[in-house]
């Protein structure tokens, strides 16, 4: 009987916890943190906004950050969910480039409405090139441990086990199991600017970092996207649900985010107008907005997320400059070691050649199908320099401006994602 008890009491925790679909832990982990951790983000907030206030002008213009991070892989067994091959952790570098940089191919579905707000925010992301003593790097380091992190959430254990490297000059993300009894309870969660340095930085799941093909909602590598997004001070745009007796009136402090009620959940549910009262970024114009679903701080599926607002980059900048400013100097570098061939589970797609190439380089599409696809030509930073559509099987691109060095060539669609290393004599 007791057995019984204990059994159902398991289950019921696991069905309460998956019923909440908790993409996020960073509010659970912020809350459990001693009050002295709040007052140090209400500073760093203050900051940031007297920041805003006095450039107003500049934080619409700024140059491009270029962001070190450092993958901490902890891993069961080489074999085990968790042992995340280096390909995947390209893959998420190549995510964060295009989501913050606004390249990425799913935004042409973004509604009419919300289109001409999306930011390419300038904030790009690489694998640390160095290690804290200066040996080069990779931008990944691994840990074999046996142990669940799920309690880590609220206690940050895995940081103390696995410190930070100087999270002044990286942004550390660390990758682990979070479940309970195989199911997975939150994706990933973050610590906001000002939060203590030796907790500094982002928590994922193992399998919801990079582009995976695991049949579920949120594969695309969105979720550090997400994370990433409080890292750089953004709230969730419903404001984390902090309300009073009046309905709608928690604020994510961005104006052109439209007022939400709650989280969209794991839906893609473009009917949603949770709220009725809007800032005067919208109520200006006599404007009731729907909720935005394409938000990378809602809480919707992979596919639906879409874009940051120019508010979300604003914001995010004003924190670069104050808290985070360590980044606009940063010496570390990005790595080009390992850079290799990456693509899903389809085998050699793509056909392309010569490599090296001076002139010419051909681009043969196998099976092609006449999908069109999109073509991204990156620099050995992940920074896109060229981008193009491509629907015949056959493509010849000239790149005798291009300068010489390591590029990435990334070909993808919504069903393809494949990347080679290439190299411009």
């Amino acid at each position: 009987m007791r057995k019984t008890i204990l059994l159902s009491s398991i289950c019921f925790a696991v069905f309460s916890l998956t019923a909440q679909n908790k993409k996020c832990g960073t509010m659970d982990n912020y809350f459990a943190k001693p009050k002295k951790n709040g007052v140090s983000f209400v500073s760093a907030e203050q900051k940031a906004q007297q920041w805003r206030q006095q450039n107003s002008n500049l934080t619409k213009t700024q140059n491009t950050v270029t962001i070190p991070v450092v993958f901490h892989c902890v891993y069961k067994s080489a074999t085990d969910v968790t042992y995340i091959p280096d390909s995947v952790f390209q893959r998420q570098i190549s995510v964060m480039n295009e989501t913050y940089g606004l390249t990425n191919s799913n935004f042409s579905t973004t509604r009419p409405i919300f289109d001409t707000l999306a930011a390419n925010t300038g904030i790009q992301f690489c694998l640390a090139g160095f290690d804290p003593q200066g040996n080069p790097s990779n931008g990944i380091v691994r840990y074999q441990s046996s142990q669940n992190w799920l309690s880590s959430i609220t206690n940050d254990a895995i940081k103390t086990t696995y410190p930070p490297w100087d999270p002044s000059r990286y942004l550390n993300v660390w990758t682990c199991d979070m479940s309970l009894l195989g199911i997975p309870i939150v994706l990933g969660y973050a610590t906001f600017p000002g939060e203590p340095a030796a907790t500094d930085g982002i928590v994922l799941q193992a399998e919801f970092v990079g582009f995976q093909s695991n049949g579920t909602p949120n594969n695309l590598g969105r979720t550090m996207v997400h994370e990433a997004g409080h890292y750089f001070g953004l709230r969730h745009i419903w404001g984390d649900g902090q309300q009073s007796s009046i309905p709608c009136d928690s604020t994510d402090h961005v104006d052109d985010t439209p007022h939400a009620a709650d989280a969209s959940q794991t839906d893609c549910d473009t009917t949603k107008n949770t709220c009725s009262t809007e800032s005067v970024f919208w109520s200006q114009f006599g404007i009731d907005p729907p909720d935005m679903v394409e938000n990378y701080m809602d809480y919707s599926t992979d596919g639906c997320m879409t874009m940051f607002t120019k508010g979300q980059s604003e914001r995010m900048w004003s924190f670069i400059n104050t808290t985070r400013s360590g980044f606009l100097t940063n010496p570390v570098g990005c790595s080009i070691i390992g850079i290799g061939e990456i693509s899903t589970d389809q085998p050699n797609p793509f056909l392309i050649y010569p490599n090296p190439a001076s002139a010419i380089l051909n681009i043969n599409a196998m099976n092609n199908n006449n999908q069109e696809l999109t073509v991204f030509i990156m620099n050995a930073v992940g920074e896109v320099v060229s981008k193009f559509q491509m629907k015949a099987s056959q493509y010849k691109l000239d790149i005798s401006d291009y300068s010489k060095g390591i590029y990435l060539i990334r070909i993808a669609n919504e069903t393809t994602d494949f990347v080679k290393k290439i190299i411009i004599e």
